[in-house]
């Protein structure tokens, strides 16, 4: 049995993870409403993506987050995957932002992109790799 020391900041990110995922689940519904009562001017895919992609982006989150607490390797290769979905949604948004002249929702993807860049970064250190490789091999 390998013993490796926990990477730095481990715990740290997830519960960074839990306090994000809490609060767009309690945003969600906010936003929802606004959308319904016209409060809210978006663009095609910021709507589709906060009506059917947000609730789905919410649970994996919560249930990714579980897998890195319960030290499970799949976990750490699941978040990669909605890391990435994620980037890629906030790319088609920043260029509709660009394109409606929206600079509300341009504003909140740019600061939100390079938050999903280093969460991606930190998580794929092949120091998280090894730890989470030492607990599958027990």
């Amino acid at each position: 049995m390998v013993n490796l020391d926990i990477p730095y900041g481990h715990r740290l990110m997830i519960t960074f993870g839990y306090l994000e995922r809490t609060i767009s689940l309690l945003v969600y519904p906010i936003a929802l409403i606004s959308l319904s009562n016209g409060e809210l001017e978006a663009g095609v895919i910021t709507t589709f993506g906060s009506l059917v992609i947000s609730p789905f982006l919410i649970f994996f989150g919560f249930q990714i987050l579980n897998q890195l607490r319960r030290k499970e390797i799949e976990g750490l290769e699941n978040l990669k995957t909605l890391i990435q979905i994620e980037i890629i949604f906030y790319l088609l948004c920043i260029v509709e932002s660009i394109f409606t002249e929206n600079p509300e929702y341009l504003i909140s993807y740019l600061l939100f992109l390079p938050l999903s860049i280093f969460v991606l970064i930190y998580w794929g250190a092949p120091s998280h790799k090894k730890y989470f490789e030492s607990f599958d091999k027990l």
